[in-house]
C-alpha cells in the first residue's frame, strides 16, 4: 500500500490499488476505504466508522455519529398538500381519545404506540407565523414535543412495525436541527440528522426502515432572525405513516 496516493503508474499492476480516474492517482478499489495505512472492506449498519467512505454508501448507509447508518431521505414541499406514504397505519392525531379542543398530553395506547413527552395541539388556536399555521393543512391537530424536550414513540405491546414517512417543521426557530433515529431492541437501525424550518414543511421518508419497534427524537440546535412570540424549540409532526408487522 506504500503507493497511496501516487501517480497512476505506480499502481498500474498493484493487486490491492487502483487507478482514480478523476484524480490520476492510486486509490483503494470499490468497496474499500483507506484507514491511513490500508485499504479494508467498506463497513455494514451498526459497524463504527470515521467518515463516510468507511460505509458501504452503495446500500445507503453512511456514517452518522461514528456509527454506520442506513438514512432515511427527506424532501420538502411549500404546500399543504398532505403527503402519505403507502401504510397500514396513516396518525393524523386528530382522533385521540378524550381529546380537548386545545391541547394536551397524547395518551400511551394511542394507535397502539406508546408516546413519551408527546403532545398534541389545535393549529387553530396557535399565533398566525408561527410554524404551527405552516403546518396546518387537511388535519386540525398537530404533535409536538411542547417542552421543547427530546421525545420517542414505541410500540405499545412489543409489534414491530416499518417507518414509512412524516412530515415535520419548526414551530418558532427559523431552522431547528433534530437527530432521528429507529430503532429494534434498542439497537440503532437507521438515522440522519435533519433540519426543520419554520416557513415551510418536509417530509422524511424510508422504504427500507422496517422490524423496528422504537422512533427516536433528539432536539439539537437552531437559529432564529425574525421576532416571534416565543423561542423554543418546539418540533411539530403531522401525518406519522407507520406499517405495523413489517
Amino acid at each position: 500500500f506504500s503507493s497511496y496516493n501516487a501517480s497512476a503508474d505506480q499502481c498500474q499492476n498493484s493487486r490491492y490499488l487502483s487507478v482514480d480516474i478523476a484524480s490520476g492517482r492510486c486509490k483503494c478499489p470499490a468497496r474499500t476505504f483507506w484507514n491511513g495505512t490500508f485499504c479494508l472492506n467498506q463497513r455494514f449498519t451498526g459497524d463504527t466508522c470515521q467518515a463516510n467512505d468507511w460505509c458501504r454508501n452503495d446500500l445507503s448507509i453512511s456514517c452518522v455519529s461514528s456509527t454506520c447508518l442506513v438514512i432515511p431521505t427527506t424532501t420538502t414541499t411549500t404546500s399543504t398538500t398532505t403527503l402519505v406514504a403507502t401504510c397500514t397505519t396513516l396518525i393524523t392525531f386528530d382522533d385521540i381519545p378524550g381529546q380537548s379542543s386545545t391541547s394536551g398530553i397524547i395518551p400511551n395506547g394511542y394507535k397502539n404506540l406508546n408516546w413519551t413527552n408527546a403532545d398534541y395541539i389545535n393549529a387553530s388556536t396557535t399565533p398566525i407565523g408561527s410554524g404551527y399555521r405552516t403546518a396546518l393543512g387537511s388535519q386540525a391537530f398537530l404533535m409536538y414535543n411542547a417542552n421543547g424536550f427530546n421525545f420517542t414513540i414505541s410500540s405499545a405491546n412489543g409489534t414491530r412495525f416499518s417507518f414509512d414517512s412524516f412530515l415535520y417543521n419548526s414551530a418558532w426557530y427559523d431552522f431547528l436541527s433534530f437527530d432521528f433515529s429507529t430503532r429494534r431492541a434498542g439497537q440503532v437501525t437507521s438515522g440522519n440528522i435533519f433540519t426543520a424550518a419554520r416557513t415551510y414543511r418536509s417530509r422524511v421518508y424510508c422504504n427500507f426502515c422496517t422490524n423496528v419497534d422504537t422512533l427516536v427524537f433528539n432536539i439539537k440546535n437552531g437559529s432564529m432572525t425574525t421576532n416571534q412570540t416565543q423561542n423554543g424549540t418546539q418540533l411539530i409532526l403531522a401525518n406519522l405513516c407507520i406499517s405495523f408487522g413489517r
